[in-house]
């Protein structure tokens, strides 16, 4: 797929697993993802729960070993640093985590846990005057008051924690933000303020964002790309609106049909009677064939036989798609 420049941050045939029950077994989490963020865009990463999103934002930030695959920043493989050239990289990369009550220390204040992190960015160490002065910098920009950095977490309502969270990853300038469901905690208003900033900061910042959400609807607002992920594979990946209105994979498709509509029209079938009956994202994947085929009502006897690899649609070379029957599937 042509895009616009190349990538900021470049996840190249990510693999992670973790340990079995048994020593000698591995579950395979992460089949050799790729996904690819272009500087100043906004990808927003959707699957259900247990597909991989979290796992793949956390090998981003390096919070998670990966097993094979490279992770490059700016063209650099920075999987293979070391030392000072690491923690300088991985300055670039910074993670707003789901839960904001508990990604904060409830031990440290606003203004220790911000300072924590800009000494970490610094190479030198910096006076409490200039520090004060950053921090209070650094909370206006996600809208708080500056006044509010002597105070603890539990001070705090589930919004401005994750302001604060917000501005804690902003402590060290960052170029690119994974945001792993950054408001599916929140009320609805207060999730769209939230939105709203993160979008203003990316658009203020030119900050690059992975978007992990499980809400499409989110995910429709903040990004201008999409990537649907089922089973650690990455099964579609396109512009946001065309996802929406011309989805080619039977998996985007059934995630889709699982927004919950109100109709008032006569007949209209209720969503939860729409969604096909199958194994959930986390049950174990079969051996061969396309690991959707048991959920699948489109399948042929190839299906169970082949996985289809990402690549693009016969006809549109804007979409990647892992499916054998994406050029000639309707499922709008």
């Amino acid at each position: 797929m042509v895009k616009p420049g190349p990538p900021l941050l470049d996840l190249q045939d990510i693999t992670v697993s973790f340990p079995g029950i048994r020593r000698s077994e591995r579950s395979v989490v992460l089949h050799g993802v790729s996904l690819s963020l272009e500087k100043g865009v906004t990808v927003g990463l959707v699957g259900e729960s247990g597909c991989g999103k979290t796992t793949l934002g956390r090998a981003a930030v390096g919070l998670q070993k990966i097993d094979n695959g490279k992770i490059c920043y700016d063209g650099t493989d920075i999987t293979r640093l070391q030392g000072n050239a690491l923690r300088t990289a991985r300055r670039r990369i910074q993670m707003v985590f789901q839960n904001p009550f508990a990604s904060l220390n409830p031990r440290m204040t606003v203004f220790d846990a911000i300072a924590e992190a800009v000494q970490a960015g610094s190479d030198a160490h910096q006076r409490k005057t200039v520090l004060t002065d950053r921090i209070s910098s650094i909370l206006e920009q996600v809208g708080l008051d500056a006044a509010m950095m002597r105070k603890f977490p539990h001070e705090f309502s589930g919004g401005q924690r994750q302001r604060i969270a917000i501005a804690r990853a902003l402590a060290v300038n960052p170029s690119v933000i994974i945001a792993d469901e950054p408001v599916s905690s929140l009320d609805v208003s207060v999730a769209a303020q939230i939105l709203n900033l993160l979008h203003g900061l990316r658009e203020r910042l030119g900050l690059t964002m992975l978007f992990v959400s499980h809400d499409l609807s989110v995910v429709r607002f903040i990004a201008r790309y999409i990537a649907v992920m089922y089973r650690g594979r990455v099964v579609e990946y396109g512009q946001a609106e065309s996802i929406f209105t011309t989805p080619r994979h039977p998996y985007t498709a059934m995630l889709l049909q699982a927004v919950p509509v109100i109709s008032t029209e006569p007949g209209a079938v209720p969503f939860f009677e729409r969604i096909p009956a199958g194994e959930a994202a986390g049950a174990a994947a079969q051996q061969q064939g396309c690991p959707f085929a048991p959920r699948c009502q489109y399948k042929h006897d190839e299906c169970l036989k082949v996985e289809p690899v990402l690549e693009p649609v016969r006809g549109d070379d804007n979409r990647l798609c892992a499916c054998l029957r994406a050029g000639e599937l309707r499922l709008t």
